[in-house]
Formats: structure tokens, C-alpha cells, sequence
């Protein structure tokens, strides 16, 4: 296993003083990391800790300098899954929609909200947002989804409503499994959110009766 420095203070004085690195490798880095309206100078701690295992660089980077409207914007294709994951895991509500909002990672999206469905604290609802053309990217990401039946019923034993609406939307065919796991584990939104559905024409008498009860 690769050391883990956590050299916190390291750290602060080296986001203090970005400035001054960035003339060294502005090409070294295959993360940039930006704002809304300030780009960081192209700079990104985070390929950096990947590949020299400082395992807690990444995350702390992201929890002591990104703003809620922050995401990750990658410089190149080359952008690793961990890097993206890691983000995903601290900034939850605005990561996935940056990776939409940009063409380079349109190929990540679908592999990335699988990982992302199943962790407790991702919102993908994000795409709410006025963005017309963000909006747009994302339908087309969707259609590329492959929801597999273990992500769909992580979703139902999560509650997660708005990954279900949306698959649903896109013509994936949400199963019977999808209910009985929202059943078995007390998802009462999932259970109304079904019945507005009207129920699909597979379910049994015994996911009717478990649907019943819960209500």
C-alpha cells in the first residue's frame, strides 16, 4: 500500500501560493479544477495524490477548497475514474453535473452514475438546473445508461425516487425487484411514487399485498 502523508499544513501553504506554481508544469496536471467564474489557474492537487498515493490529498483538496458550485472539469481524457469517484464522494450535488455539462466526459457519465447510485450521499437530482443545453446533454447521457437491476433495486432500498423517475422516462423497464426491495426496506416514497406509476403488469399478488401493507 502506498504511504499517506496528511500534511496538512504543507497543503494549506501550498493553496495559499498556487499562484505561484503555475508557471512550473502548467501541463503536468490532468485535472482542472474551476469555478463557476475563476478558473484555479489550471492546478489540480488531485491527479497529483492519485499518482503519488497520497490517499487523503484528493478528498481534503476537494473539502477545503471547492465552493458548493464547484465541479471538476478535466483538462484531458485521460482523467482517471478514481480521481472522478473521489470527487463524486465530497462534492455529491455538483460533480456529476460538471461532468455532464462537459462533452470530454460524456463517455464517464454512465459508468459514473452507476458507482454513484449506490452511494448514500449523491444527489443526482441536480439536473434540475436552467442550463437548456446542460439539460439536453444529459437526456442524451441517459440514453447511453445501462441500469442494471442491482443499481435499480440499491435505488429502491435508498429511496431514490428521482434516479427511478428517470430511468423510468428513459424507457428502462423498472421490475418487480425494484418494489420488493423498496418494500423490504420501508421506502415509502418509492411505494407511493409506484403507485402513481400504476403498478407494472408483472408484479404478483404477494408485491400488491407487501405494497398494501407498507401504505
Amino acid at each position: 500500500m502506498r504511504p499517506s502523508y496528511g500534511h496538512v499544513e504543507v497543503l494549506e501553504w501550498l493553496k495559499a501560493h498556487m499562484d505561484q506554481f503555475v508557471h512550473l508544469a502548467p501541463n503536468a496536471f490532468r485535472v482542472t479544477v474551476t469555478t463557476a467564474t475563476t478558473p484555479q489557474n489550471g492546478v489540480s492537487f488531485l491527479a497529483s495524490a492519485v499518482h503519488f498515493g497520497l490517499d487523503a490529498m484528493d478528498a481534503w483538496y476537494l473539502r477545503h477548497s471547492l465552493p458548493t458550485d464547484v465541479g471538476l472539469v478535466a483538462a484531458k481524457a485521460q482523467v482517471t475514474k478514481e480521481i472522478l469517484l473521489s470527487a463524486i464522494a465530497v462534492q455529491a450535488r455538483t460533480t456529476i453535473g460538471t461532468l455532464a455539462d462537459n462533452d470530454t466526459h460524456l463517455v464517464h457519465v454512465g459508468e459514473l452514475l452507476r458507482d454513484a447510485a449506490i452511494r448514500k450521499d449523491v444527489h443526482v437530482a441536480l439536473i434540475r438546473g436552467n442550463d437548456a443545453g446542460l439539460l439536453a446533454r444529459w437526456e442524451a447521457a441517459f440514453d447511453e445508461l445501462d441500469f442494471v437491476p442491482a443499481v435499480l433495486e440499491e435505488c429502491g432500498r435508498a429511496g431514490r425516487v428521482d434516479l427511478l423517475q428517470r430511468a423510468r422516462n428513459q424507457g428502462i423497464r423498472l421490475g418487480a425487484h425494484v418494489l420488493a426491495a423498496a418494500s423490504s426496506h420501508g421506502s415509502i416514497e418509492v411505494l407511493r411514487w409506484w403507485a402513481m406509476m400504476r403498478f407494472p403488469s408483472k408484479l404478483t399478488r404477494n408485491h400488491h399485498r407487501i405494497f398494501a401493507s407498507r401504505m
